[in-house]
């Protein structure tokens, strides 16, 4: 697994591959994206991977930034999982099992700005998941922004 915060992942496309060309990475979580509709998964570069995905919105804050994406070797049957997210927090989680093992994996990104009963309230979804799914691990990355909390 790896993980980066890429502020701007078009302007770090090339890094990223030099950084990923002698790693064979199964899963790959990116922060911070800054992608949005408008740009397609194959602009991205990751031909062995399937790309999910969640953009910030266009026109939610009028700011740029942003975005949660994981990348998953083609070979790993998984499927999306939806969960309920807080406004503001860009999130992806995905089921999968690899030999035989059952796991959620989830990327989430928490802008500076968002208050602290907001991240409150999301740490509370995230923390039902595995509740509802005891046969699974569950592995969670991101950038959660706490360096703003006192």
């Amino acid at each position: 697994m790896f993980h980066q915060n890429v502020p701007s992942l078009l302007t770090k496309i090339s890094y990223l591959r030099n950084a990923l060309f002698n790693v064979n990475y199964n899963v790959i979580y990116l922060n911070e994206t800054w992608l949005n509709s408008n740009i397609f998964d194959a602009e991205q570069g990751f031909n062995n991977h399937n790309l999910y995905r969640k953009d910030r919105i266009l026109g939610l804050r009028k700011t740029r930034g942003g975005g949660a994406l994981i990348a998953i070797n083609k070979n790993i049957n998984c499927k999306l999982l939806t969960v309920a997210s807080e406004v503001g927090i860009e999130q992806i989680f995905l089921k999968l099992t690899v030999n035989n093992i059952k796991i959620i994996i989830g990327c989430v990104y928490r802008p500076p700005n968002a208050s602290f009963d907001i991240y409150s309230n999301h740490c509370d979804i995230i923390d039902s998941i595995p509740f509802k799914f005891p046969e699974h691990y569950f592995v969670i990355v991101g950038h959660f922004n706490l360096s703003n909390f006192d």
